[in-house]
């Protein structure tokens, strides 16, 4: 093992501090009723979980089929936890530990044995970037993008723990981490990517065979993508006709859905100019540019900063062969991944929330731009102006705060549901999310998305067909669910198209989830109506 890798008691004590820290604010934060949970999280776990629901349509929308392997521990733990709320909110804070965990031992790495506040420091560095915005509203939910990118930073402690002979073992260990991260989650793939770019750069500046570096780092990812999420696919491409259905549809042309990349391009930047600076864009001021919410956070301009400083250091320590092992990790590799992976998350997805690994290095990249200015600023100057710099950061960011569940006694609470016959269909009416509602009703009952992200009356795709048929043709009692403030008119749309019509009197749902009611009615065709 890598000396700088070495845990002592000190480090025992100041990541125990770091779990209390994060494990207390998720417990203070609240329980997960984020979007992504009422829309497809939970769903998609117990659907998985119980055999794949495969009487059901498009009941989690477009996410309906998504890779659910995250997405069934999730399920799994929320039901063995249900009772207990506030353990599974503390056990759902340990991928932030974890990623706070491999930045603390980062920051510890880059700073010398004798170094005033070395802990201190380290441990200000992990929690300022793992409690930025795009991960702090989002701790202990199923929305969280620390869960898979927590194996990206393990793929980085990698390069410390093994020893300097053991280049290609590094190269291994780190490529699976990262094909964990890409196979949990496809939005992890531009960290892949500058990864592997990253190895293949900085080998070749070392002298090494820098094309063996990225063979076996791909091989290895390559492989363990597959072996967690090939199956998937590969049941997406028999039943749908496109493995990543519905992404990527311009491509494999699925008869589904219309024939198009299916993918949010939203928050995109909108020429060239934003494109180039975009960070800034939500540093100073609140925006809606990257995330759905006014979100002002200066991590990300700082590490754009950061970046270009820390390549520069690297360089002329390079020209004057002065670069150490720990040289070409941080001043070579990390700046060069960092890069690259920006590159690609601003041109295939430039939502803020895929920026949480990222942003979790935006103080260890803070600390690596100031270290050369040791001998004007001192030690303990530079300590200061690290710590104050990231205060003026924290204090002045304004977070996206995600819905979060009511206190209740139970994490997910559902109110009493109506009696439902066997082999009940229920239409959800609306594009508002409640799948989350379907483990709580019989497992026989089928539940059919009519008008979402993905179906709508009218469209030409065969889902579409799909839905049709099984609504004309349902065999028993067909139910309708809504909620009419956040799409008015809608629910009476579809309800048109089908030729149904509510029967009175309707249920109202409650849950902890929901701020407002949910309505529940019996549907029948108009021209049984009495």
């Amino acid at each position: 093992m890598s000396s700088v890798f070495a845990l002592r008691f000190g480090d025992s004590v100041a990541l125990l501090l770091i779990a209390l820290v994060l494990g207390a604010t998720s417990i203070h934060l609240g329980g997960d009723g984020s979007p992504d949970f009422r829309i497809y999280h939970f769903y998609n776990g117990y659907a998985a979980a119980s055999g794949g629901r495969p009487q059901d349509i498009a009941a989690a929308q477009l996410q309906t089929y998504f890779f659910p392997g995250m997405d069934v521990l999730y399920y799994w733990l929320t039901t063995w936890l249900n009772e207990m709320p506030r353990t599974l909110r503390a056990v759902l804070a340990i991928p932030y530990v974890i990623a706070a965990t491999c930045v603390y031992v980062l920051a510890r790495a880059v700073l010398p044995q004798d170094w005033p506040w070395r802990r201190l420091i380290s441990i200000a560095v992990a929690l300022f970037g793992v409690c930025g915005a795009a991960s702090l509203p989002t701790l202990g939910t199923s929305m969280s993008d620390i869960t898979p990118g927590m194996f990206v930073l393990l793929g980085l402690c990698s390069f410390l723990y093994f020893d300097p002979s053991r280049k290609d073992a590094a190269v291994l260990l780190s490529g699976l981490f990262c094909g964990v991260a890409v196979g949990l989650k496809l939005t992890s793939a531009p960290l892949f990517i500058g990864f592997a770019v990253a190895i293949a750069v900085s080998r070749w500046l070392a002298g090494d065979r820098w094309f063996r570096g990225i063979l076996l780092f791909c091989m290895i990812g390559g492989l363990t993508i597959v072996a967690i999420g090939g199956a998937w696919w590969w049941r997406n491409y028999t039943l749908y006709g496109n493995p990543l259905f519905p992404a990527f549809n311009d491509i494999f042309k699925s008869d589904l859905v219309e024939w198009g990349r299916w993918s949010d391009d939203r928050f995109k930047p909108r020429n060239g100019l934003m494109a180039l600076f975009y960070p800034f864009y939500w540093a100073f001021v609140p925006s809606g540019l990257a995330i759905e919410l006014a979100t002002r956070d200066a991590r990300m301009a700082l590490a754009y900063i950061c970046v270009p400083v820390i390549a520069a250091v690297g360089l002329f320590r390079r020209s004057r062969k002065a670069n150490s092992r720990l040289d070409l990790i941080f001043y070579i590799f990390l700046p060069i991944f960092y890069a690259v992976s920006f590159v690609l998350w601003e041109r295939l997805l430039s939502i803020y929330r895929y920026l949480a690994v990222l942003e979790s290095l935006s103080g260890l990249l803070l600390l690596l731009a100031l270290l050369p200015a040791v001998k004007a600023l001192k030690r303990h100057g530079l300590n200061v102006l690290l710590l104050l710099i990231m205060c003026l950061v924290s204090i002045t960011a304004v977070y996206p705060w995600w819905s979060r569940s009511s206190p209740a006694k139970e994490a997910v609470a559902i109110g009493p549901l109506p009696s439902l016959p066997p082999a009940s269909t229920v239409v959800f009416l609306d594009a508002y999310a409640m799948s989350y509602l379907v483990p709580f009703f019989p497992a026989d009952t089928r539940f059919i998305g009519a008008n979402n992200n993905i179906v709508h009356p009218g469209d030409r795709g065969m889902l579409q067909r799909r839905v049709e048929t099984a609504i004309r043709s349902a065999p028993g009692t067909i139910w309708g669910l809504e909620f009419p403030p956040a799409f008015p008119g809608m629910a009476d749309a579809t309800l048109l198209h089908y030729g149904l019509t509510r029967v009175q009197p309707c249920s109202q749902l409650r849950s902890n989830i929901e701020d407002g009611i949910l309505l529940m009615c019996e549907l029948r065709p108009k021209a049984l109506s009495p």
